[in-house]
């Protein structure tokens, strides 16, 4: 999905003011390897693991997504998620 609105939106529209956040340092490293901006907002053990609705680790997934929405709008940033 993250290649896929690069290639239809970043790059389509010639947007140069973006950044990706990941919650693992394999996701970032991908990007970095095709030269797109990513940043590590927090490590989650479990974060490159499929899990399900509802599940303990799904939960925490979904935590780690607001924490960091919260925290850039409080920086003023905007969000597009």
């Amino acid at each position: 999905m993250t290649w896929n609105f690069y290639e239809t939106s970043i790059v389509k529209f010639n947007i140069e003011n973006y950044l990706f956040i990941a919650s693992d340092n394999q996701a970032c490293e991908k990007l970095y390897a095709k030269h797109i901006n990513c940043y590590v907002y927090m490590t989650d053990r479990n974060a490159n693991k499929t899990s399900v609705y509802g599940t303990k680790q799904f939960i925490q997934k979904m935590h780690i997504r607001t924490y960091f929405i919260l925290d850039a709008l409080i920086l003023g940033f905007t969000i597009l998620f």
